[in-house]
Order: C-alpha cells, then sequence, then structure tokens
C-alpha cells in the first residue's frame, strides 16, 4: 500500500510532534487531554493601542497647527504686496497717460480702483488674499491705502488684521 501524503503535511507533523508550531496554527489542537483548546488570536486592536495612536495623532496636529496657519498667513501677506506692485505699475500708467497721479486725498483702495479702471489702467479690482472677495476700504485685513502727498504718492499694504504695514510703495 502507497501511501500518498504531500511534503507539506509531513513537515506538518514534524513540526506538531516538535512543539514548534506557532499557537495560532494548532486551531484547538493540545498537547495532552488535560489542557485547554488554545484559541486563535484576534485580529483586532486593543483600546489601549487605538488611545496610544490617537494620543500620538493628536499631539502632532497640536506642534504643527500654528505653523501651518503662520505659514498661509504669510503667504496671503505676499499675495497682497504682489498687488501692491500691480497697482503700483497701474498709478504709474496713469501718470504716463493723464500727466499727473491720481488726485485722491487719503483713499482706500475702492476709489483709487474705480479712477483706474476708468482710465483703463486697471481692468478690475483685485480680490483681497485674506476675504477671498474683491477690496473694499472697510475690511479687516490686507487693506491697501493710497495716500497723496506734495510730488507724487505713496500705497500703503496692511497685513493680518491691519495691525502693521507690510509694504510701502511710493513714487
Amino acid at each position: 500500500m502507497i501511501y500518498s501524503t504531500s511534503w507539506l503535511h509531513i513537515r506538518y507533523l514534524w513540526l506538531k510532534k516538535a512543539h514548534l508550531l506557532p499557537r495560532h496554527c494548532l486551531n484547538g489542537v493540545s498537547k495532552n487531554k488535560t489542557q485547554r483548546k488554545i484559541k486563535a488570536p484576534s485580529l483586532g486592536f486593543t483600546l489601549i493601542e487605538v488611545l496610544i495612536t490617537l494620543m500620538i495623532m493628536g499631539i502632532l496636529v497640536a506642534t504643527l497647527m500654528p505653523n501651518f496657519s503662520k505659514i498661509q498667513s504669510k503667504a496671503k501677506e505676499v499675495s497682497v504686496k504682489n498687488i501692491g506692485h500691480q497697482l503700483q505699475l497701474a498709478i504709474e500708467g496713469y501718470y504716463l497717460s493723464e500727466g499727473k497721479y491720481p488726485d485722491l486725498e487719503n483713499a482706500g483702495i475702492e476709489e483709487l480702483g474705480k479712477e483706474l479702471i476708468k482710465t483703463g489702467d486697471l481692468k478690475e479690482l483685485p480680490k483681497n488674499p485674506f476675504t477671498n472677495m474683491t477690496y473694499r476700504n472697510q475690511d479687516a485685513s490686507g487693506q491697501i491705502r493710497y495716500v497723496t502727498e506734495q510730488n507724487g504718492y505713496r500705497l500703503v499694504m496692511l497685513g493680518l488684521k491691519n495691525q502693521e504695514s507690510i509694504l510701502v510703495l511710493s513714487n
């Protein structure tokens, strides 16, 4: 009589006899009859593992969020500076076509924009990066002010919450 046993079955029997099989491979097989059956390992996570993971993620978020918000406000301030440079070019274009700078005493960006749009030096009023809406004089952040002086003008760009000027341009 020929026995047909596979190589894997022979290896399994040898490992079982030598007590080298991991517990999850035994599936209820015990060494002697007085021992209880061995349970298969659970596939889920324990509550402590989940809590530790959530705690680590919370610490990472708490340390990275302030840096992220600072980077965002700096990027918006850079965008306000770029808009200021565009307005300066439009004001200089106004000067070349009209022979004088816009005569607006301490005007906000709305008045300046209307004057520049009327002469064709500016297509439309830009959007405020802090509000994502068209610039208004009463914006809480990112204001741009036009101040006339004896021989020219000054453009003052303000940053977050209009607390400090981030750039002053003049002719």
